[in-house]
């Protein structure tokens, strides 16, 4: 009876051992997937990230399409561009810091024109308070936004 007992307990303590075997090898399994699936969220965020950057900075201008700025007797700023908008434009602004000319969409995009204008041409920009955006294809106007212009400076002096 004794030998079948200490039988009994040998048994009993290797399927109590294969218990906590198979529960540490599931515990494992389900730290890997929340690991995997953190992982993932984590990328999914990236992702998103980067796509908002995308739609709402976008790569300067004239590294797309053809761009030129100039200015009339006016003092009219004049913007005349290769490529059509993805979205309509809302404004034009001028960085006092950079000496450069962007321009805004009504849903937020900003798009560099890529031209660093020199100080005297800077002047006549910031003197401007509206400008003709002129999408020119072929020497032909396609198509032109009439836009206010909004005269940037960061400095506080």
């Amino acid at each position: 009876m004794q030998k079948n007992m200490t039988a009994h307990k040998s048994q009993t303590s290797r399927q109590a051992k294969k218990k906590t075997l198979a529960e540490a090898a599931m515990k494992r399994q389900v730290e890997a997937q929340k690991r995997k699936e953190k992982k993932a969220a984590q990328k999914r965020a990236q992702d998103a990230s980067k796509t908002m950057a995308r739609k709402y900075v976008r790569a300067p201008m004239n590294t797309q399409q053809e761009v030129a700025v100039a200015f009339n007797e006016d003092g009219h700023l004049l913007i005349c561009h290769s490529e059509p908008f993805d979205e309509p434009p809302g404004w034009v602004e001028c960085d006092a810091e950079q000496h450069k000319i962007f321009v805004m969409t009504q849903a937020g995009s900003l798009h560099d024109t890529g031209l660093v204008l020199h100080s005297d041409l800077f002047d006549d920009a910031k003197q401007a308070h509206d400008a003709s955006l002129i999408w020119v294809v072929d020497e032909k106007i396609n198509d032109i936004f009439r836009l206010p212009v909004i005269y940037r400076d960061t400095k506080l002096v």
